[in-house]
């Protein structure tokens, strides 16, 4: 127990930096992923993220689905498509799609959202993606909780997870990889 505890407390250490830029640029995220391997003209949609802003009901965009444009402006190998999105976060944007296999086009305007929205739902889709493996490779019987940061909030997650979600559990892999560090070490374990 006093080597899980050590293990615990030292996996959260370490420093970061971040630098304070006033009127820098800020990239907005439409909420989806892309097929980098993609040659054509565009961008094809490899996944949409879930929570997204274009995960809506309205949005016919999917996997397979190829942008040819944002806001009038086409998109090809001559320049980075991500300039087309600075400063977007919150702001309505056209975008004009096509789907290969249907020979479909159509416009539809999404609202991106800021880097750090996206990275939350990044998050999520990461704890979730991980909870569907441990789910599948145990064959139901272990649970997963990621515990984010050694913080009070964190651990009221962890311990609703593990009372709850996973009270019927055999066990439970407790993550605490990329945790944010805090101080409740001693009481998680």
């Amino acid at each position: 127990l006093s080597e899980m505890l050590g293990e615990m407390n030292v996996s959260h250490t370490g420093c970061y930096y971040r630098a304070n830029f006033p009127n820098t640029d800020a990239t907005a995220s439409l909420g989806l992923l892309y097929d980098y391997s993609f040659t054509g003209n565009g961008l094809k949609v490899a996944d949409v993220i879930e929570g997204g802003p274009a995960e809506k009901a309205s949005s016919r965009i999917k996997a397979g689905t190829v942008i040819e444009s944002i806001d009038g402006q086409k998109i090809d190998d001559s320049f980075d498509f991500y300039q087309l999105l600075n400063r977007k976060a919150g702001k309505i944007t056209l975008l004009s799609l096509f789907v290969p296999a249907s020979d479909r086009r159509w416009e539809e305007t999404v609202q991106p959202i800021s880097g750090g929205e996206e990275g939350e739902l990044l998050y999520k889709r990461w704890v979730k993606n991980r909870r569907a493996e441990v789910d599948r490779l145990s064959g139901g019987k272990i649970g997963y909780i990621h515990v984010r940061a050694m913080n009070d909030a964190s651990m009221r997650a962890a311990f609703d997870e593990a009372l709850g979600l996973n009270l019927e559990k055999d066990a439970i892999i407790v993550d605490t990889r990329f945790n944010g560090g805090g101080n409740i070490h001693e009481q998680l374990s």
